[in-house]
Order: C-alpha cells, then sequence, then structure tokens
C-alpha cells in the first residue's frame, strides 16, 4: 500500500515553520512539526520515535492536515462541564500562579490544590 501524499501542498515548509515559532502550544507544534517532516519525507515511524508519539498519532496528524490543511492541526473544543471561571479570573488565577504562594503568606515554595483554593 502506497503512503498517500500530502494533499495540501499549497503551504511552504518557511511559512510553517514560521507558524510553528508563533504557537504556544506544544500539540500543535509537534504536529507542525510532523506536517513539515512530511514534506521533508521522513518515514512515520521515525517521525512518531522523535515526536515520543505513536506511529498512529502521526498518521492522524497527517490525515488532519490533509482534510483541512492548518486549521486540522489544532484540537476541536471538546465537550465538559462548563468551568466555573470566567476568562477573566483564569487569567488572574494564571498570573496569581506565576508568583510564589511566600507573597501570599504560605509557606511552601510550591503550589498545592488547597493553596490555589484558597487564593
Amino acid at each position: 500500500m502506497s503512503k498517500k501524499k500530502i494533499l495540501h501542498r499549497d503551504v511552504d515548509v518557511e511559512s510553517l515553520k514560521e507558524l510553528r515559532e508563533k504557537i504556544d502550544d506544544s500539540k500543535v507544534r509537534d504536529r507542525i512539526t510532523a506536517v513539515i517532516m512530511e514534506v521533508k519525507g521522513y518515514k512515520r515511524g521515525e517521525m512518531a520515535d522523535l515526536l515520543s508519539v505513536h506511529r498512529e498519532t502521526v498518521r492522524l496528524w497527517i490525515k488532519r492536515f490533509d482534510e483541512s490543511g492548518v486549521d486540522g492541526l489544532w484540537d476541536e473544543e471538546r465537550p465538559g462541564r462548563p468551568s466555573k471561571l470566567s476568562k477573566s479570573e483564569k487569567e488572574s488565577l494564571r498570573e496569581d500562579l506565576k508568583s510564589s504562594p511566600k507573597e501570599f503568606g504560605y509557606e511552601s515554595e510550591v503550589w498545592s490544590t488547597k493553596m490555589v483554593l484558597n487564593i
């Protein structure tokens, strides 16, 4: 069985590299890397080893790129219980967690779940 070629070759490697540098999400960066490696002719097994994922995962990433282009490399929102925090509360919490727990009066150097619930 021959390997299916990427259909979205209108995206060149250099633009993929530029995009990868701008992305914070490590999963998406890995997926972009896999597409770049695919274009360069790496075997799926090599790609999987280098990216520390299963070969089937690489195949699915390439398939998603085939079907949807670059947009297919992001995960769709998954269903689940709605967050109890608003976006601004989440951002505030992220900023607080960049600080040491000692700045909030705790003796610990590391945040625990209980401490986070109380800030």
